[in-house]
């Protein structure tokens, strides 16, 4: 049964898992206000995302029926056995969409491709904060030994290296 949240109307979302990119994707889920877990299908009860949707107090369901019995708006199909997908197809209302394992796939394949652009993002903003740093520091420096000073304490700081040397060569 779909809830009301906060005036408007919550999409009841029932899940066919498959494994442990159920519980990403359940996680995912749970993280979108306006989504209604109505229940979740798993081969094995005692697999992860079961334990999972427990924590979260989503029914747990013995079978297809469970799943549609919930009143979802979709069907999310994590498994790859076709006779699980037949069976949806035959049960459920026609007002509910079904999301099957390519699609989620897809959008897995998506939702990790924009999580790691957030950690290069991340990572190239500390990069360049330390450089910004840096230039403060080399700033103050009076001479080029007080700067090779600061670059190499900087260094050793960053890369967490417990010793380092600068040397520097003249052509002359």
């Amino acid at each position: 049964m779909s809830a009301v949240y906060n005036g408007d109307r919550r999409t009841g979302v029932g899940i066919i898992a498959a494994g442990a990119e159920c519980c990403d994707v359940l996680l995912d889920l749970l993280d979108i206000p306006l989504i209604n877990i109505t229940g979740i299908l798993d081969a094995g009860a005692d697999a992860a995302c079961i334990e999972l949707a427990r924590q979260y107090d989503i029914e747990v369901v013995n079978d297809i029926l469970g799943i549609v019995r919930g009143n979802p708006d979709v069907i999310i199909n994590m498994s790859a056995d076709k006779n699980i997908e037949l069976d949806i197809m035959r049960l459920k209302a026609d007002h509910v969409e079904f999301v099957g394992r390519n699609s989620i796939s897809i959008f897995i394949a998506l939702i990790n491709k924009y999580r790691q652009s957030e950690k290069d993002i991340k990572n190239l903003l500390t990069d360049t904060s330390e450089l910004y740093n840096l230039g403060i520091l080399l700033i103050t420096a009076d001479t080029l030994e007080m700067a090779l000073d600061i670059i190499l304490k900087e260094a050793l700081r960053i890369l967490k290296a417990p010793a380092g040397s600068i040397a520097l060569y003249d052509e002359k």
